[in-house]
């Protein structure tokens, strides 16, 4: 099967200080995969030299500017408006994937079901993040979520179970675009 074709978003506000190493990663990331794919960076009016920066040290890099500064949902919308392709991931300006990161992610959407997903999240000493395994229950009629460690995670992946999540964290998920129109209204108004 082809790999599908990805759009790699990525909303920058002053991030002058980070991109040079974040924006490496990327298109590392970008190299290793397989298939097709173009990284977006959406520059929201930063005041630093950013945009300078990608254009000096990333050219295949597509940059989307805004005059003035319209927060984050909105740089996520532009960067959706400008990409070609059908699964989006997002990710921020403090993300340093893994240069294999892609094609786990993309995978899923192999499954008719899948609205979006998330990688494992980890700090910078590679322990992971629990933001990365939401996992929720319910008590007494309320969604909470649920403590367990990530042994248990991956015995259940091994064992052939999906883990399904409350929501995958902020700015490192992917998405198909059919879903995303519904996706980026809800979190605007989060």
């Amino acid at each position: 099967m082809e790999p599908a074709p990805v759009s790699i978003i990525i909303p920058n506000f002053n991030g002058e200080h980070i991109l040079n190493r974040s924006l490496a990663k990327v298109v590392e990331a970008g190299h290793a995969y397989p298939g097709e794919y173009e990284i977006i960076v959406v520059d929201d009016a930063s005041q630093d030299n950013s945009i300078q920066l990608i254009s000096d040290n990333f050219s295949e890099i597509k940059l989307v500017l805004h005059n003035t500064n319209k927060g984050f949902a909105e740089a996520v919308h532009s960067g959706v408006r400008s990409s070609i392709h059908s699964i989006i991931l997002l990710l921020i300006t403090d993300v340093f994937p893994d240069r294999n990161f892609i094609t786990p992610l993309i995978l899923w959407f192999n499954l008719e079901d899948t609205f979006c997903v998330s990688p494992l999240i980890t700090d910078r000493n590679g322990s992971p993040n629990r933001v990365s395994w939401n996992r929720g229950i319910i008590i007494r009629g309320e969604i909470r979520k649920r403590n367990w460690e990530l042994n248990e995670a991956v015995d259940l992946v091994h064992r052939g179970r999906e883990l399904k999540s409350l929501f995958a964290e902020g700015g490192r998920r992917g998405y198909q675009r059919r879903h995303v129109s519904t996706t980026w209204w809800l979190f605007i108004n989060l």
